[in-house]
């Protein structure tokens, strides 16, 4: 596996990799399994995570959060595109859905 510092969306995810999303507003990275599924898991503004509303109002995004937002994208999207998403997960949350997603 390798990890990337790179926008979210700027790349196709390569099978068994995962990579960091950090910049301005986005914090979070994402991970892709071997079945091909990716598992996204932000905490960033605008985010359905703690610092949701700092995009509106333009407060500082911290760089952690007791709940994050999870994406999970399909195998079968060429372009990624998002299959459901998830709000307000806990760490726990976050675990269960990569499993689930991990053994599709």
């Amino acid at each position: 596996m390798t990890a990337r510092s790179t926008p979210h969306a700027a790349r196709s995810a390569q099978h068994g990799e995962f990579y960091l999303c950090h910049d301005t507003y986005r914090r979070g990275f994402r991970l892709t399994f071997e079945n091909g599924w990716s598992v996204s898991v932000q905490w960033g503004a605008g985010m359905y995570s703690d610092n949701h509303a700092a995009f509106r109002t333009g407060a500082e995004v911290r760089d952690t959060s007791a709940k994050a937002e999870v994406a999970i994208i399909s195998s079968q999207d060429e372009i990624g595109e998002v299959h459901e998403v998830h709000a307000y997960c806990s760490p726990a949350k976050v675990l269960a859905l990569m499993t689930e997603v991990a053994s599709r």
